[in-house]
């Protein structure tokens, strides 16, 4: 194979150069930033290879039209999924650069922590600002003798003040609470809001009421009216925001009342901000309802839409399918909720938890590995 080096000033305009000048069996071989010496010639250099067999690209281009091979479009598809392939590793090995120039910064045992908490889930963004704070938190007479068990506390510290969990629905010792749950369609606000009504409602023998505006969806409320049968109240249906007003500010209600809604899609953004703007001056308790596998930037833009509601707290649906605790971590970081509760599945009602901030910690720091994952 005959290989090339290419430079220039962004990652496809020395991908182009290569294949205009290799042709388009070119392979990308490896790709950098150039070095201090060679960045007159380019801020990239990439590595392109050919086959040795192959006639470049300038003698291609002296075959007479008539003897070249059709180009059928199992051949195109074929060389854009391998450029595919190729930008997408590229791709990853810029940000992997970009990952280890972070981890330069710091000393050896601290570009370790920094890439744990990377391989943990957390951005690089987060993870450098927890491990820079961290290493302040080991005091100056220690940094001559570096203690991993000092800075596995000082890690664990900075991310346990960084969120707060709150497991717990209204107000404390109050003999009414109204919790409405809001979210994406598919979040799982229906099943949580079933498992909440069993274990805060029936297990603690309080009176449960449920209300809904999952009205206009084809068969919305006929699962939570099941449930409802079961245990052993009644289901209101709302047909719209000024209904919810009314049942809430006209009635006398004592006990939990549960109050399901519709998945707003993006599309739905008239109908959200009308019932947004319909509880804001109730007395009612918004819990955000999030899948705990969605991907951190996804989730935050879920979040923004939902803001308009004002939640006071973040319920996390699926963790049983969530990669770990880092996102949701950061997740109540970078939105500023406390994390209340954690679907685990979808049976009734075992499969609910309490957010426990010692727990999301321990799993993401196992203590038994402490030292040897933080500095090893």
């Amino acid at each position: 194979m005959r290989l090339k080096s290419y430079f220039a000033d962004s990652l496809q305009q020395a991908i182009d150069q290569a294949r205009n000048d290799l042709g388009p069996d070119a392979m990308l071989v490896s790709s950098r930033q150039t070095s201090a010496d060679l960045r007159d010639l380019g801020s990239y250099e990439v590595v392109f290879g050919v086959d040795g067999s192959a006639a470049p690209a300038e003698a291609k281009a002296e075959v007479p039209k008539q003897a070249e091979t059709p180009v059928t479009s199992d051949i195109v598809l074929r060389e854009l999924a391998e450029l595919r392939k190729q930008m997408e590793s590229f791709a990853y090995s810029v940000s992997r650069s970009q990952s280890a120039r972070v981890a330069e910064q710091f000393t050896p045992e601290l570009a370790r922590v920094f890439d744990r908490l990377v391989s943990a889930g957390f951005s690089e963004e987060l993870a450098r600002e927890v491990t820079e704070s961290a290493a302040r938190h080991i005091p100056a007479e220690r940094n001559d003798v570096f203690n991993r068990e000092l800075l596995r506390a000082a890690v664990e510290q900075e991310i346990s003040g960084r969120f707060s969990v709150e497991p717990r629905l209204g107000e404390e010792g109050a003999s009414a609470q109204a919790v409405m749950l809001v979210g994406p369609p598919g979040a799982g606000k229906t099943s949580s809001l079933v498992k909440l009504a069993l274990h805060y409602g029936v297990r603690a023998h309080r009176p449960i009421h449920l209300l809904s505006l999952d009205t206009l969806r084809i068969g919305g409320c006929d699962q939570l009216q099941r449930y409802a049968r079961i245990l052993g109240t009644s289901l209101e249906p709302l047909d719209s925001p000024s209904a919810l007003q009314t049942a809430i500010l006209n009635r006398t209600l004592s006990g939990l009342t549960l109050i399901d809604t519709p998945g707003f899609a993006a599309a739905d953004e008239a109908d959200l901000r009308q019932l947004a703007l319909a509880a804001r001056h109730l007395p009612v308790e918004i819990h955000l309802v999030l899948p705990g596998y969605t991907r951190l930037d996804t989730a935050l833009r879920i979040s923004q839409r939902f803001a308009i509601f004002h939640p006071t707290r973040l319920l996390l649906t699926h963790m049983d399918a969530a990669s770990g605790p880092a996102t949701p971590i950061e997740l109540a970081i970078k939105t500023g909720l406390p994390l209340s509760f954690f679907g685990t599945g979808q049976q009734v009602p075992e499969d609910l938890k309490e957010a426990d901030k010692a727990a999301l910690l321990t799993e993401l720091i196992p203590r038994e590995r402490a030292a040897s994952s933080m500095a090893a």
